[in-house]
């Protein structure tokens, strides 16, 4: 979990990590912005409704773990949205939630990462929220790093690549 991953960054245990963003700041730590990833509603291909309201309130939910930070953060902008979805289950592997709304279990909203490859033809793609929402990749590290330098080399070649 990006909060584990951060907090042994600040503990020292490790130099960098990759993670979501929790939109708050992180004490002694400096954060760089990889790339956005769009927060995307997926439902199975059968789905009739076009407005993601409809879409949100009417079939069975599938969460995307609410212990990630990207998780509370649908959790956070459905609240704002005032749309109560109804849960059927909660999962943490993104590979998972696809093949159940392939399956038509239900619908979810999930981080469409970057470079994943395209979701099936079973799977209908809306963007979430309006303006439509996103995850953010930051790749931290701690103030004063003595390793620094190789932490800026590393961040410049992952810019290179999104």
């Amino acid at each position: 979990l990006s909060s584990e991953l951060a907090q042994k960054v600040r503990d020292r245990e490790i130099d960098v990590a990759i993670i979501t963003d929790a939109e708050i700041t992180l004490p002694d730590c400096r954060s760089q912005l990889i790339c956005k990833e769009p927060l995307q509603i997926l439902a199975p291909k059968s789905v009739t409704e076009t407005s993601q309201t409809e879409i949100l309130n009417k079939h069975p939910f599938i969460w995307f773990d609410r212990r990630t930070w990207a998780g509370n953060q649908i959790e956070k902008h459905l609240s704002e949205l005032r749309v109560h979805v109804k849960p059927v289950m909660e999962i943490s592997a993104l590979a998972a939630i696809e093949a159940l709304v392939e399956n038509e279990i239900g619908i979810s909203i999930v981080p469409k990462p970057v470079g994943a490859k395209p979701y099936s033809d079973k799977i209908k793609v809306f963007d979430f929220g309006s303006p439509p929402k996103f995850r953010k990749l930051v790749m931290i590290d701690r103030e004063n790093n003595p390793r620094a330098s190789i932490c800026d080399a590393l961040y410049s070649e992952l810019c290179k690549l999104v």
